[in-house]
């Protein structure tokens, strides 16, 4: 799938990756399925997404809000502090490649990555990474590390306006066109 995202996105983008790590963030904020889940340094960012409108939801059910601990799950994981670790630099990474065949190494950890493209930025993107799509590999590195928080679903609506008071909303969490377009049609429908 990353073959095929690269095949396909290099043509349409302004900004081309210089590395592998950088494509699967790229592909990971553009829906395609990788090994890193995205998280937010930023707590108004995570609330958004956690109330985010979503056709499968019709806002009948609670959002959830997840705080995560980088230090903690990552020592979990490593099994001694290893603090803030960096996609493309940090040489113990590349065995969570696409490209690389994993050793025996498992567990979760928490990364960062180069704001090299405006979604990252916008979202004050980072991530955790796993060697398989499997979610619960996160919750047993560490459950300590994860907190959650539920979103009651009748309490989004008046979320969603207040982020929206912050400016906290589609066009500035996607900074792209079709988002800013839809952004100004739902203002103008108040």
């Amino acid at each position: 799938m990353i073959k095929r995202f690269r095949q396909y996105a290099a043509s349409r983008m302004r900004y081309q990756p210089t590395g592998e790590w950088e494509w699967v963030c790229l592909a990971q904020h553009h829906g395609v399925p990788t090994r890193l889940l995205d998280w937010s340094e930023n707590p108004l960012v995570g609330l958004y997404f956690a109330i985010e409108r979503d056709q499968s939801d019709r806002g009948i059910v609670d959002g959830k809000l997840f705080s995560l601990n980088p230090d903690a799950l990552n020592e979990a994981s490593a099994g001694k502090p290893v603090g803030v670790l960096l996609l493309g630099q940090d040489k113990e990474l590349d065995e969570y490649l696409p490209s690389s065949t994993p050793t025996m190494r498992s567990g979760a950890l928490a990364v960062v990555a180069p704001q090299a493209f405006d979604r990252i930025v916008a979202q004050s993107g980072v991530f955790t990474i796993t060697h398989r799509l499997d979610a619960e590999d996160l919750d047993k590195s560490s459950p300590d590390a994860i907190e959650e928080f539920v979103i009651p679903q009748t309490a989004k609506e008046y979320l969603r306006i207040e982020l929206e008071r912050l400016n906290v909303t589609a066009a500035t969490v996607y900074p792209d066109l079709e988002h800013i377009g839809t952004a100004i049609k739902l203002q103008h429908q108040s």
